[in-house]
């Protein structure tokens, strides 16, 4: 007997797909037997949207584990390397120790300060390279597919330098503003120290992170993977997100606020040109120029500061004019999401207030950016 042959036997409705909205069969003439294949629930509103800000959430906490990934790995490689370090110059502490105490051994350790900073420098790229790698799998995105040719002309790409330095100029004067603020206000905030007085070896390795593998792992980060993670929910939302836990993740407000801003216009020039090289070309030029003026004496030399600060004012200007002139136009940035998300009401909401990844990550930069500087200037009275 076939299973059609059965069922009306039985007065068992045949096998139907579930999915399917119920439609009376004749064999069923009892509508009692209607609950047997009731007809799926339409979703409310309500769940919808909750179902939409469920999986924006989800995707907001794993762009920021991304940030927290590179903190904790940097802590993890400087331990390992600390360990190594103490085992292989274990001899040397202890003879220092005895001959002096501690007294003795802390000298001996500044005289070494030099394989520190090496060993510290070492650490930040070797965690670095592990998040681009780690990333790539928890965001589901290829390495080389953020790396791909650019769509973009050398007019273009002469405007988007300009743009990306007068906002520089504008981040370094809010910065300088900021620093003021907080000196007037007794407010204690993590200053950022990148010393070039390690020696020959740990100046070559700073150097090479700074200017070079530095921008190249950020710009992968940031404004590759985890920016292309959430461009579903639309190019606006992608480049902010990315762009504030670009802050965030420098620990400390003097750099988080320009690199917020300067992630916005690196967000913007990687989804204009559909690749992160020539937001990466611009990152490193402006790492190797504040390093080379750094390395000549910025601080203290009055001509290297006046020429430094009419080529920031002379791209403000000409960022102004591009933007007053529509030479290029913001708006080209849309917040609509692609065709299938579902995106919820407040999406700005969802990933920043309602992200438990992003909090903890706030709370990283608020002790190292504040609760730190003030248990150091603490201790140093």
């Amino acid at each position: 007997m076939n299973p059609e042959d059965e069922a009306q036997e039985n007065r068992i409705p045949a096998y139907r797909d579930p999915s399917e909205p119920y439609r009376q069969y004749p064999d069923t003439p009892d509508d009692s037997r209607r609950s047997l294949y009731p007809a799926p629930a339409c979703p409310s509103p309500g769940d919808t949207e909750k179902a939409a800000r469920a999986l924006l959430r989800r995707a907001g906490n794993r762009a920021a584990l991304i940030p927290l990934l590179t903190i904790l790995l940097q802590f993890l490689c400087g331990a390992v390397f600390a360990v190594v370090w103490a085992v292989v110059n274990l001899q040397g502490f202890l003879t220092y120790y005895r001959q002096g105490g501690v007294p003795e051994l802390t000298k001996y350790l500044t005289s070494q300060m030099g394989a520190i900073l090496f060993l510290i420098y070492l650490s930040v790229i070797l965690a670095m390279a592990l998040s681009v790698v780690i990333g790539s799998t928890t965001l589901h995105c290829k390495i080389r597919s953020v790396w791909k040719r650019p769509s973009m002309t050398a007019p273009g790409f002469a405007k988007a330098a300009v743009i990306a330095f007068g906002v520089a100029g504008v981040a370094q004067l809010f910065a300088a503003g900021l620093e003021q603020l907080c000196k007037a206000t007794g407010l204690k905030i993590t200053t950022p120290d990148l010393p070039m007085t390690g020696g020959t070896a740990a100046n070559i390795v700073l150097f090479a992170y700074v200017c070079v593998l530095g921008p190249i792992f950020e710009e992968t980060l940031f404004r590759g993977m985890i920016l292309q993670s959430l461009r579903p929910w639309g190019d606006r939302l992608a480049v902010i997100v990315s762009a504030v836990l670009f802050g965030l993740t420098h620990l400390n407000l003097y750099q988080g606020v320009p690199a917020v801003l300067l992630g916005l216009v690196f967000g913007f020039i990687a989804v204009r040109t559909g690749s992160v090289l020539p937001s990466a070309v611009l990152h490193i030029a402006y790492n190797s120029l504040t390093m080379i003026l750094a390395a000549f004496g910025l601080e203290t030399n009055a001509t290297l500061q006046t020429a430094y600060f009419i080529f920031l004012g002379a791209a403000v200007l000409g960022t102004v004019f591009l933007l007053v002139t529509h030479r290029v136009d913001l708006r080209a940035v849309g917040a609509e999401p692609s065709p299938g998300t579902p995106e919820p009401e407040h999406p700005y909401r969802t990933v920043f207030l309602q992200s438990a990844a992003f909090w903890v990550l706030v709370a990283c930069f608020v002790a190292f950016g504040f609760l730190l500087a003030g248990m150091t200037s603490t201790a140093n009275l």
